[in-house]
């Protein structure tokens, strides 16, 4: 059976319809935000920013970060978020299992993150990443190759200048090549660079004093169950609740020098002789 319109319900029906798909389409483009490129290159503190929204993305540090550059005042400064600072890169709540991790990969090509500042003593997870984690790929959920100079870090548990909390199932090396320097303040694992592993720190070091109620140390704070391997903090220069204390990675100043500007070799044997 044949429906026929008179012109004018016709032209009614028309216009109602048009109208309808003009509404729908705006609301679809009002919700939808464009997300940023998956692959960041990059060279300020609001690229920085967007790797939060790239957590498996592959990511590359094109030049130093500090005080100086676009987006350090709203994003990483001392009144940046109502005076909490920069807001971690991934979170993780070991209670529920739930979070985002960083899952992606960050290669800082030997530049610095200079200034950062981080004020969260009620949160969990602190750091410029706060949590790091390697599950289903051998080569993701990597820092790399990266310094976090002149850092104020204030955190709960699992606190450190570079991560807060590093995981992984498989063998990729989660944090690797990286320093740190400033101060790192929590109530506990709190770490100079790496406030809880679960995964593996190679090659890396921190000079940053750290400030803790429970289980505190100059490089890691936990490792709980985590790998180290050829990476120290400087003894007589990172002060360990105001100490000069041992934890895991300590290397007195003299030989922590020698290791650092002999491209991180050192000669045990020549101690012993």
């Amino acid at each position: 059976m044949r429906t026929i319109f008179s012109s004018g319900r016709y032209s009614y029906v028309r216009r109602v319809g048009i109208l309808l798909i003009v509404a729908a389409l705006a609301a679809g483009m009002a919700g939808c935000t464009p997300l940023p490129p998956r692959n960041l290159e990059i060279r300020d503190w609001h690229d920085l920013h967007a790797v939060r929204y790239n957590l498996k993305g592959n990511h590359r540090l094109m030049n130093d970060l500090d005080a100086t550059t676009a987006g350090y005042e709203e994003l990483a400064s001392p009144t940046a978020n109502g005076g909490r600072g920069w807001q971690p890169i991934g979170t993780w709540d070991r209670t529920t299992g739930r979070g985002t991790i960083f899952e992606g990969t960050l290669d800082g090509q030997g530049y610095q993150i200079r200034d950062l500042f981080i004020n969260r003593p009620d949160e969990s997870g602190v750091g410029l990443f706060g949590a790091v984690s390697a599950i289903y790929r051998v080569e993701e959920g990597i820092v790399e190759n990266v310094g976090v100079v002149n850092a104020a870090v204030t955190g709960g548990s699992c606190v450190g200048a570079l991560v807060g909390y590093s995981y992984q199932v498989l063998d990729p090396g989660n944090v690797r090549n990286c320093y740190s320097t400033g101060s790192v303040t929590g109530d506990k694992y709190v770490g100079g660079l790496v406030g809880r592993n679960w995964g593996t720190v190679s090659n890396s070091y921190s000079t940053a004093s750290v400030t803790g109620y429970k289980t505190v140390g100059g490089l890691v704070g936990d490792n709980y169950e985590g790998t180290m391997s050829n990476s120290y903090y400087n003894y007589d220069e990172a002060l360990i609740n105001g100490e000069n204390i041992i934890t895991i990675g300590a290397l007195f100043g003299e030989d922590f020098e020698e290791w650092l500007t002999n491209g991180k070799l050192l000669d045990v044997d020549e101690r012993l002789s």
